[in-house]
């Protein structure tokens, strides 16, 4: 699997301040990043579903498409496109689609955990 960090950040407004985690990978894999911080974020499931079916033999290939990336699993392999580039190429990557699967599950986990905790933050901090 490719090695990747964890961080936090923070967003700055006018009123207030948010925070995000974010994961990075080496370079070529940014693209990575945005899929997991965007679209797993906001479309688990049938991401999941997607990369199941196809690992599981069910489906021969499966697709996703999102706010900003495109999936194409394609049995061992999956590709990354990044859909809103303006030469309708733009950034891409391929990766292991069970190395996928299991990065999906890591910050499926790992952002829940996350927010939960700025959550219980949040609600600590109002009572204070």
């Amino acid at each position: 699997m490719l090695e990747h960090a964890y961080h936090e950040v923070k967003l700055r407004g006018k009123n207030q301040t948010k925070r995000r985690l974010v994961i990075e990978f080496e370079e070529g894999y940014d693209l990575l990043s945005v899929f997991l911080e965007s679209e797993v974020t906001n479309f688990y499931e049938p991401i999941r579903k997607e990369l199941l079916a196809v690992l599981n033999g069910e489906k021969e290939d499966g697709a996703f498409s999102g706010n900003h990336c495109r999936l194409s699993v394609m049995g061992d392999l999956s590709i990354l496109w990044d859909d809103t580039a303006e030469d309708e190429i733009g950034n891409w990557c391929q990766l292991d689609s069970s190395d996928l699967l299991e990065l999906v599950e890591e910050w499926k986990e790992k952002n829940d955990a996350f927010r939960q905790k700025q959550k219980e933050i949040e609600e600590k901090e109002r009572v204070e």
